[in-house]
């Protein structure tokens, strides 16, 4: 099937009827609502590299044995070797919840990790030992040695060495470049170069991992793929760092890199690791080849069946389902990690096409304008809401569409979402439709000219070579534009044979704005124009012409 078949065929089958959603809903949030309540009043207040047990079933594997442990419950990090939290349960009313504060080097500052649903959490730290061989180093030189919080100058800070000032190593990189050393605040690591050492550098333990606190490198494993309830995928593990703190994970032998951030895991050998990115920024990967995604935007790469240990670079996805998140107990995370999203359940795997999606308005209630159905395979930001002439209260999503409340699933912290002005009912804008856009889905290749910068830019030109692009029309007169970026745009009328997109990027790093104008039958022209959240006052533009092939 040629891949933009395909991908029309998978729009179509993802729709949902709204009296589904809604009692989808109802299921769900009787199974997540006083139960994430009631585990985040168990659970505050505790310490740094602690486990606390928020809702059961909760199994720890100890040194000792595996235990179950019961809600509220609290222990130490460093007693803890694995973590498994039980299936979601709609009937019963049960899932496991683990809360963990992960210390991470961080300096009193804390990792908040909560593990759900049917996952494993095995930790990959080394485990300090007073048995290990030790020599003393001295910093030899004139200033001070800055400690990291892992093996190589990306790590993060971790204190300062000053001149002539001793530590003790009990450990060191496969290499020989790094030492570890014991400090007041942990474990961290110098440089070999600047210190002196009391003995043979053979005499220390080679460290195959370069983390130093427990679960700050772990295997997850989270339920296959089939897993859902109410549509939603059911396991996972919820990571976020405070905002302008900066750490160093590992997960399932991938470097993670997190500042202010919060994402999603789920790692299983059918579909390997995935990294949902809800807020912030994570780069993943070793120094000098990660790969970044921004909130909205999520990451996968292939993992190992036997050990769930990644297997190659991770791979930009595009805009992740609402299903991979929906379900997630994002009101653990403090302070959210996530606004207000709305989405679809994924589309049951067996069951016959449900028929078209759930469309979108122009304005709250069937009076406005219908726009372009709601994809099962997104998740929409809301931006706001108002109350139709009917009573019925109706989300702003972004790109200015509107939909039912209650025929949509949410998360995050939708009760904070502000009551809005509904726009004035009108028609479509005047002259707006096309003569000339085509009537099924067509290929065009795509000339995009040089990268015109404006502004004060610290980004070099982009680079765009000409390629394939596909219109693929909507029956409410819009149509999806797709170019080399993994997820299309939704372009709408704003005057003859002229359509527009203003919004996000597919991977969340950047504010867009599409303008395509058809100019014959065969031919389009088109303005992209993006500002990059790290370059804000440069404008990149592109002017494509583009011909049917």
């Amino acid at each position: 099937m040629h891949k933009w078949t395909r991908w029309i065929s998978l729009l179509l089958l993802a729709g949902t009827t709204g009296l589904a959603v809604a009692q989808e809903a109802a299921a769900c949030a009787a199974l997540t609502a006083d139960q994430v309540t009631a585990a985040a009043a168990r659970c505050t207040g505790r310490g740094l590299d602690t486990l606390c047990v928020g809702s059961g079933p909760v199994q720890v594997g100890l040194a000792g044995g595996r235990a179950e442990f019961n809600p509220g419950d609290t222990l130490a990090l460093d007693t803890v070797e694995t973590l498994t939290t039980g299936a979601a349960d709609v009937a019963a009313g049960t899932r496991g919840l683990a809360l963990l504060n992960v210390a991470a080097g961080l300096n009193g500052a804390a990792v908040q990790m909560v593990l759900f649903g049917a996952a494993t959490l095995t930790d990959a730290v080394p485990v300090l030992s007073a048995d290990l061989p030790v020599l003393t180093v001295t910093s030899q030189v004139t200033y001070d040695v800055n400690l990291r919080q892992g093996a190589g100058t990306q790590y993060p800070l971790a204190g300062v060495l000053s001149p002539g000032a001793s530590l003790t190593a009990d450990g060191r990189s496969p290499e020989g470049a790094w030492l570890r050393v014991r400090t007041a605040a942990g474990a961290a690591w110098v440089s070999r170069e600047l210190v002196q050492l009391s003995g043979d550098i053979t005499a220390l333990a080679p460290l195959a991992s370069a983390y130093t606190a427990p679960m700050q490198a772990f295997v997850l494993q989270s339920a296959a793929d089939d897993a859902t309830v109410c549509g939603l995928d059911s396991s996972g593990l919820l990571l976020h760092t405070p905002p302008e703190i900066r750490a160093e994970l590992q997960v399932n032998g991938l470097p993670l890199r997190l500042e202010g951030a919060s994402l999603l895991v789920q790692a299983n050998a059918a579909a390997g690791l995935r990294l949902f990115v809800l807020a912030g920024q994570v780069q993943a990967g070793p120094a000098g080849q990660t790969v970044g995604a921004g909130a909205g935007g999520w990451l996968q790469t292939d993992v190992d069946a036997a050990t769930l240990l990644v297997g190659g670079t991770p791979q930009i996805a595009g805009q992740y389902p609402f299903a991979a998140v929906g379900a997630a107990p994002l009101q653990l995370m403090e302070p959210a990690a996530l606004a207000c999203i709305v989405g679809l359940p994924a589309a049951p795997q067996t069951a016959a096409p449900p028929g078209p999606g759930l469309s979108a308005y122009s304005g709250p209630g069937a009076d406005y304008r219908p726009l372009a159905a709601l994809e099962a395979q997104s998740h929409y930001a809301v931006t706001g809401f108002a109350t139709a002439s009917d009573g019925q209260d109706w989300w702003k999503l972004e790109n200015n569409r509107w939909i039912p409340r209650d025929q949509v699933l949410s998360a995050g912290q939708c009760q904070a979402v502000e009551r809005v002005a509904a726009p004035a009912i009108t028609a479509a804008p005047p002259g707006s439709g096309s003569s000339l856009l085509p009537a099924e889905t067509t290929i065009y290749q795509a000339e995009s000219g040089p990268d015109v910068l404006t502004g004060q830019c610290n980004k070099p030109p982009l680079a765009i070579c000409s390629h394939p692009a596909a219109v693929i029309p909507n029956p409410d007169g819009s149509f999806y534009w797709r170019g080399q970026e993994p997820e299309p745009y939704l372009m709408t009328p704003a005057g003859e044979n002229r359509y527009t997109y203003s919004g996000r990027n597919y991977a969340g790093t950047a504010n867009v704005s599409l303008a395509l104008t058809f100019t014959g039958a065969d031919t389009w022209q088109m303005t992209i124009a993006t500002i990059f959240d790290d370059d804000p006052a440069c404008t990149h533009t592109f002017y494509y012409t583009a011909v049917r092939r």
